[in-house]
């Protein structure tokens, strides 16, 4: 994103944040094709069925919440592209990069509940 401003600053966010989700959903496709492929043996092990288990039927409730998900996060993509295009960089990248404060905070909580320490 750094190079957003630098790089693409006649560009489009939207074309930008658009791209990212694109390229995003490319690679996922070719690792969810490639993986079976490479590995066949991973299918058959009862390990992986988090991953390769049978998929849930999915009610409109679960839709409507994927696509408010996936609209907020093209809104997000769209708007940091927008950020670092017209702020200054360093400032941009301090809010961005705050997740990782709160996704320690809320690991920390969720896996507390299942009683999971990290020693």
């Amino acid at each position: 994103m750094v190079l957003t401003r630098a790089k693409c600053q006649q560009e489009s966010p939207l074309v930008l944040g658009l791209s990212l989700h694109l390229t995003i959903f490319t690679v996922g496709a070719v690792a969810s094709i490639g993986f079976p492929l490479l590995w066949p043996d991973a299918l058959q092990s009862t390990g992986n069925q988090f991953i390769f288990g049978a998929w849930t039927d999915m009610g409109i409730t679960q839709w409507l919440a994927m696509s408010a998900l996936a609209v907020a996060a093209v809104i997000g993509a769209v708007g940091g592209a927008y950020a670092y295009q017209n702020g200054p960089s360093a400032t941009v990248a301090t809010f961005d990069y705050s997740y990782l404060a709160f996704l320690t905070v809320w690991g920390f909580c969720s896996l507390r509940k299942y009683r999971i320490y990290l020693r």
